[in-house]
């Protein structure tokens, strides 16, 4: 956790009861692109299945259950407020990863948000 190699931002992670409710990732562009790695970074956030994941473009977002990748929803007014993402929570039973899995998702992650990055995206920690 000291040094910054390899990070990939997430911009909103929400927590309820102490457990990782929501993760929220922008990126400009096509939100079908954004998805695989805003569910990639919850799962590494995590290290377990999120219930609820949001890609967004700042103009609209996908809501994607965080189990299954499906979109579940469109629109920023879709984002689940916090009575509905409460609900949401006292049905979710986390799933933790298995190493492997979170292997693939860094990599996966990485793939994305690393190194398609723009050279000049500061944002992001590259491996030296």
């Amino acid at each position: 956790a000291g040094d910054r190699k390899g990070r990939i931002p997430v911009d909103f992670i929400i927590r309820m009861d102490g457990r990782v409710a929501m993760v929220i990732k922008y990126g400009p562009g096509s939100l079908v692109t954004r998805r695989r790695p805003a569910l990639a970074a919850a799962r590494l956030v995590a290290g377990a299945h999120v219930p609820v994941v949001v890609a967004t473009n700042g103009r609209s977002a996908e809501v994607v259950a965080g189990d299954s990748g499906q979109v579940m929803a469109e629109g920023l007014s879709a984002i689940p407020h916090r009575e509905d993402l409460a609900a949401r929570m006292a049905q979710w039973s986390p799933r933790p990863l298995p190493p492997d899995r979170l292997a693939l998702e860094a990599r996966i992650a990485y793939a994305y948000e690393v190194e398609g990055a723009c050279p000049c995206d500061d944002t992001v920690c590259r491996i030296a």
